[in-house]
């Protein structure tokens, strides 16, 4: 392939673990030009994460490559006001924030669009955003087991966190169809 056709697309980054993070570590991949959005202080937590290498987690280095990083304090003006100026250039925001967090920090979609008309935001939660079982932190394996695999694997969970990595798949899908 000669052109890169996912230059020049930015995205901003508020994922964490594999669910979001398979997401934007495809479209880095792929050439987009992914920001992501970390915790002053604290960063992810999941830079830490055994096993380490370097002093790094495995597992932040293998699905943060190719993404550049910077640490904001989204509960600030000051913060929220850097963000602001990143959601000017940017096409793509993906978050899997709980349900209501972007709100009460005051970066929503509404919020979002009032700066940039034709971003697309893409919110990645368990059972979407108005349903009480969303405010719950539910992971792969907790879908393996409501979905009923886990018993039909013999209480055996999937080596391939199948449920994180087909969502990241339809969010990937549905970022490129908007």
């Amino acid at each position: 392939m000669n052109k890169n056709y996912f230059a020049g697309l930015r995205v901003l980054d508020h994922t964490r673990y594999l669910l979001g993070g398979y997401a934007t570590q495809a479209l880095a991949d792929l050439g987009a030009e992914v920001i992501k959005i970390e915790d002053t202080g604290t960063g992810d937590f999941c830079r830490m994460e055994e096993p380490l290498r370097n002093g790094v987690s495995h597992y932040f280095s293998a699905l943060n490559r190719n993404k550049k990083s910077v640490c904001l304090n989204l509960k600030s003006e000051e913060g929220r006001q850097a963000y602001f100026r990143l959601v000017e250039t940017a096409d793509v925001v993906i978050e899997n924030f709980r349900p209501g967090v972007t709100r009460r920090l005051g970066i929503d979609y509404e919020a979002e669009k009032s700066v940039k008309p034709n971003i697309i935001h893409c919110g990645m939660s368990s059972f979407g955003q108005d349903d009480p079982r969303s405010l719950k932190a539910l992971h792969d394996i907790n879908f393996q087991a409501l979905s009923g695999y886990l018993s039909l694997n013999g209480g055996k969970i999937s080596p391939i966190r199948f449920v994180d990595v087909s969502a990241g798949m339809v969010a990937i899908q549905s970022i490129l169809a908007a």
